[in-house]
């Protein structure tokens, strides 16, 4: 499939210069207490060893900041969910914590919560959102203390600064209000809940949509007053754009293509503040839509088009994805064989996967895919279904 690739943007050129003036002040302070010789070899050596270091303790500091959120969720009256770190998920089920396994490009963890319910139309934020920062500069402030106070060996002083620097690293990344690739950073979504109280309720529902899917309850059975966006034309906001979102993955739930390609169309096309990572979700929904319904050639290549290379290699395990690729190499390809290697891969991601609702809607959508096909061999005794040109 043809791929386009994105740009960084500035939040990645200020991520890359944060992590460089740590891996320099580290490399610096590491020089000095193992005295470096001037020789390139045992400076490229140092170089390799402080990286690994501080990338190292970059991952434990993903730990430390999730577990602030969660903390400060849990002193605000919200309830535990699910807490990932990388792609390892732990999720309360049944009353168990069960171990699946999810990835999400552009995270390194995440830490989600059942809300409290909302009084007059508030309910407490501030103190979750900015829970992983304050961890990350408490823990910062502790690791410098004793780097500075202990007197300890060159290793142990080295780890201890990387250890600050890290936490430093991860309190700017998040803190400051900053738009990523694929999703706003805590402190631009905090900034979004400040400037607009209105967006109080899009979190609410975002909160308990995630907390029903953890409970089994598939989009389509939700609440349909949820999914009801209210936003002045022109006025993005990122946090209504992921109730848009949601509520066109809930006419996919729903079987309702044909709305949820009008309504991927419009989002696609205005400023609503849809984040990437999203974006990215509903071109594949849309591909899908296009596949089971008119099936054009030029709507296909289109949006196949616009699909980013990136995401694409990041997110090429998730069930949506696997779904689509299905459909688009049988009804678009004819590929019966690659179908049923996109089918595979479904069958092993699905058994790790955090939600079963979701499971069940995906396949759902693969057996109408796979009735699509059968039913086009039938008319035309055994051929492919051809995509047809716009004007058929």
């Amino acid at each position: 499939m043809k791929k386009k690739k994105p740009g960084g943007g500035i939040y990645a050129q200020f991520q890359s210069l944060v992590l460089a003036a740590a891996l320099l002040l580290a490399f610096l302070y590491a020089g000095t207490r193992w005295g470096v010789e001037d020789e390139i070899g045992p400076k490229l050596m140092l170089l390799v060893v402080v990286s690994s270091l501080l990338f190292g303790t970059i991952l434990l500091e993903s730990i430390i900041h999730e577990t602030g959120h969660f903390i400060f969720g849990k002193l605000t009256g919200y309830r535990f969910c699910s807490f990932r770190v990388q792609n390892f998920m732990w999720v309360k089920q049944g009353g168990k914590l069960r171990l699946k396994r999810l990835s999400l490009m552009g995270t390194g963890g995440q830490c989600l919560m059942a809300p409290p319910e909302m009084l007059d139309g508030r309910m407490p934020y501030k103190l979750y959102y900015l829970g992983g920062v304050i961890a990350d500069l408490v823990w910062a402030l502790a690791f410098l203390a004793l780097f500075f106070v202990l007197e300890l060996p060159a290793i142990a002083a080295v780890i201890l600064l990387v250890l600050s620097l890290a936490g430093w690293v991860s309190a700017l990344l998040n803190g400051i209000p900053y738009m990523s690739a694929q999703l706003p950073n805590d402190g631009y979504e905090y900034r979004e809940l400040s400037r607009d109280k209105s967006a109080l309720q899009y979190l609410w529902v975002q909160l308990k949509v995630n907390q029903l899917q953890t409970e089994g309850v598939r989009l389509k059975d939700m609440p349909p007053e949820w999914f009801v966006v209210q936003l002045a034309k022109g006025k993005a906001n990122t946090l209504a754009s992921t109730i848009e979102a949601f509520a066109c993955n809930r006419l996919m739930d729903s079987h309702a293509f044909g709305e949820a390609s009008e309504r991927i169309d419009r989002l696609l096309q205005e400023n609503t503040g849809l984040v990437n990572l999203h974006r990215n979700q509903l071109l594949y929904d849309r591909i899908y839509c296009e596949l089971i319904g008119p099936n054009r050639v030029e709507t296909l290549e289109k949006r196949v088009g616009q699909r980013d290379e990136k995401y694409d290699k990041a997110m090429k395990h998730h069930l949506f994805v696997l779904r689509t690729d299905y459909a688009y190499a049988l009804l678009a390809k004819g590929d019966e064989t690659a179908a049923q290697g996109f089918l595979a891969e479904f069958d092993k991601s699905a058994r790790s996967h955090p939600y079963a609702g979701d499971v069940e809607s995906e396949r759902e959508l693969l057996a109408l895919a796979q009735q699509k096909y059968r039913r086009a061999r039938t008319a035309d005794g055994g051929g492919t279904e051809e995509p047809r040109k716009a004007d058929d």
